[in-house]
């Protein structure tokens, strides 16, 4: 009877050992932090598994941040749909989005650029944070940037020296990400809490440049109507210059021709605009014709301008095809006839 007892409690010890342990939250939370900040993507499905906070801070870092900060495009994404991005959308854009509509020549205009000038600026000691969206800027991780923007978070936040995204892409001289603000339509006027704006901040020509460019255009090119804060300017990366509201159009379209979602920012003149879309109509028409010479013509008209990747992916590859057919019929036609069979093996 000892000795069955003995074996009974054995095996219930046995159990217990065989039982994984659940790790506590600050386990989990501690764990999903270090797995973000070393970009380990299978320790961070195990932790967010464990149902770690995608928004725990500690030393004043998070997940997202680490992500941004490092430029880790895979970490941001999953990060953001478990909602690690949501303590930063306060002001959450009311964009529609443009993939959802099936009429690819209609263009939705963002609503998420409309800031408010009579707005009072927050004290930057009591109120100020580095968000992702400032690390980004700073590192020139453009594609995270992009990413960010789309969501909704705003470049116009700052951190406790005041200092916006607009303020970290301009210090560091990174032209495309300052680019993908102008064309957002954000002021390149705003001051941080030590008084400097991002022009006093950037040291890199180019950069300096563009933003002197931006400072002193004072009317549309195209309306001529007059700069101010309500009347704000954008920047047409097209055409490279500034236009109001009216007159541009600002969407996101493909980066690549196998992206999946629309994650490019653009701003585009309406006469800008409706070059693309005339380009692309007869590309796409080209593309129906089947036929070498039509497309060769279309694609080389189209050189040099922003139309959709996807449809010159597609234009472009029909376009290899019906070559290499076109090269196969001339070669038929130029050997019809042969002497010998050895001939006609080589030629096959």
């Amino acid at each position: 009877m000892t000795d069955k007892n003995a074996y009974d409690e054995g095996l219930d010890n046995s159990d217990e050992e065989n039982e994984e342990e659940e790790p506590s939250q600050e386990e989990a939370d501690c764990g999903l932090l270090e797995a973000s900040r070393t970009g380990n993507m299978e320790q961070i499905h195990f932790w967010l598994s464990k149902k770690g906070n995608p928004s725990f801070m500690k030393d004043g870092w998070n997940p997202l941040l680490w992500a941004a900060c490092n430029g880790d495009e895979a970490v941001v994404r999953i990060l953001i749909k478990h909602g690690g991005c949501d303590q930063y959308l306060t002001n959450k854009s009311t964009e529609k989005d443009d993939s959802s509509i099936g009429d690819e020549d209609k263009v939705v205009e963002d609503e998420d650029v409309d800031y408010d000038p009579f707005v009072k600026p927050m004290d930057a000691r009591k109120h100020g944070k580095y968000t992702p969206l400032h690390w980004a800027s700073y590192k020139g991780f453009f594609k995270i940037v992009w990413i960010l923007l789309k969501i909704g978070m705003s470049p116009l936040d700052i951190d406790m020296y005041g200092n916006s995204a607009v303020h970290q892409a301009a210090a560091s001289g990174n032209l495309v990400v300052l680019k993908d603000f102008l064309a957002r339509g954000v002021d390149v006027d705003m001051k941080n809490a030590r008084g400097h704006s991002p022009l006093e901040l950037t040291t890199e020509p180019e950069t300096k440049k563009l933003i002197t460019r931006a400072t002193k255009t004072e009317k549309c090119e195209n309306c001529k109507s007059k700069f101010d804060f309500k009347n704000i300017r954008y920047y047409c990366g097209s055409s490279q210059k500034f236009y109001c509201k009216n007159c541009s159009i600002t969407t996101w379209v493909y980066e690549h021709y196998d992206s999946t979602e629309k994650e490019r920012p653009v701003c585009r003149s309406k006469a800008v605009q409706k070059k693309i879309k005339d380009h692309e109509k007869k590309l796409e028409e080209a593309v129906e014709a089947y036929e070498y010479h039509t497309i060769d013509t279309a694609l080389r008209t189209c050189a040099g301008i922003d139309i959709d990747v996807k449809l010159k992916r597609r234009a472009s590859v029909l376009h290899e095809k019906l070559l290499h057919e076109l090269q196969i019929k001339n070669f038929l036609k130029e050997n019809e006839n042969h002497e010998n069979y050895k001939l006609i093996r080589k030629d096959v």
